[in-house]
């Protein structure tokens, strides 16, 4: 018997991106995907076919509900469209990645456009962004850096009397040092920051269940950040990518393959090259989106990583460390390394441990007088 064979019928189904946004540009629009970081300058037209693939659409059926234009023409336009991500395949990563951020991402279309749009961001060269700025301060200087009470009633003395007068010594002394004097750090200054700034010391009990608490203030309690560290010269610590956990103040192995230079992970900046450790610190940001659904959460979350940061610099301070703080993170690699997947799973912020360095830049012991510097209180 022969055996008939039928061609097998395949349909290509898009749907216009959920996460795109339109501005205007003369008599054309610039489209934004702000989850693919891609932007096409389209014509108006565009707009239209957007609208026709609001959810999942045969391209074939479409171009055939045209019968009035030329259909391969419409199926180019239509095919332009998807590969510049303002339409979207089915059952392709860019559509799965989109399918997760829809069902998870509570944050908005706002919030959503800040977070993913600075993800990834090229940064100057020293050299270069040092250049632009001498060139900008000689046309347009820099505003007053303070202001100043012209006639303040009450004045602020802190003196060796006061009783906290160790702790505001050692706020003092913190100090960002880029050099490095030591090629080592111990594994108990490493654990002491670790532990100043997301140890988990207690926990709350409440209507929804137990909430740990820190030495950091956490927008209800729900202490959005783990962290990981780039250990390379850390006396007692083989060389490699570590995850702290917060709960039990242990760090645990997470892989040996680490980057050929600290600096590209952190955007280039070569400084970080000779830095013994590196504290990285990742927003899970589910724990907070599951309590708060306004998007100003996504700046509470930011500001947490500040608190974090300020008591790991403290705490290194103490133990006669610079803790060099930086947002300038490639956050692909940073979130390949460390084996992170999820979209709401994103390195925020990171600071290199390291014994400083002769600092390169002259401290001036008291505030600058009003000679030198004025700026009354607006």
């Amino acid at each position: 018997m022969n055996m008939v064979s039928f061609p097998i019928v395949t349909h290509t189904m898009l749907r216009a991106s959920k996460t795109i946004i339109v501005v205007p540009k003369g008599e054309k629009i610039v489209v934004y995907n702000f989850l693919t970081r891609t932007a096409a300058e389209c014509s108006t037209d565009a707009l239209y076919w957007i609208s026709r693939f609001q959810n999942w659409s045969v391209l074939e059926q479409v171009v055939a509900s045209h019968p009035h234009l030329v259909a391969s023409l419409v199926e180019k336009e239509l095919r332009k469209l998807e590969e510049t991500g303002i339409l979207i395949r089915e059952n392709t990563i860019e559509s799965q990645r989109e399918e997760f951020y829809i069902k998870n991402w509570e944050w908005g279309l706002a919030g959503g456009l800040f977070h993913f749009s600075l993800l990834n961001n090229s940064f100057l060269e020293p050299s270069e962004a040092q250049r632009r700025l001498l060139q900008k301060a000689a046309n347009d200087p820099s505003p007053c850096l303070f202001w100043r009470n012209e006639n303040g009633e009450l004045a602020f003395d802190p003196t060796e009397k006061s009783q906290i007068s160790g702790l505001l010594s050692v706020m003092e002394r913190r100090r960002t040092n880029r050099t490095v004097g030591s090629p080592t750090i111990s594994m108990e200054q490493l654990g002491d920051c670790l532990y100043a700034g997301l140890a988990i010391t207690c926990h709350v009990e409440t209507p929804t269940g137990l909430l740990p608490l820190s030495m950091t203030p956490s927008g209800g309690a729900r202490n959005p950040f783990e962290a990981f560290i780039l250990a390379r010269n850390v006396n007692g610590v083989v060389p490699g990518l570590y995850h702290y956990s917060a709960i039990d103040s242990s760090i645990s192995l997470v892989g040996t393959d680490l980057p050929k230079n600290t600096a590209d992970l952190l955007a280039g900046q070569e400084w970080a090259d000779q830095m013994p450790a590196v504290i990285i610190l990742v927003a899970v940001l589910e724990r907070t989106m599951w309590k708060y659904s306004d998007p100003n959460s996504y700046r509470v979350v930011l500001i947490e990583a500040g608190h974090i940061g300020q008591n790991i610099m403290l705490a290194a301070t103490a133990h006669g460390l610079t803790a060099c703080p930086t947002a300038a993170l490639n956050h692909d690699l940073v979130s390949q390394h460390l084996g992170l997947t999820k979209i709401t799973h994103a390195p925020i912020y990171a600071l290199t441990l390291s014994v400083p360095g002769e600092y390169d830049a002259p401290i001036h012991a008291s505030p600058m007088s009003k000679e030198q510097h004025s700026s009354a209180f607006p």
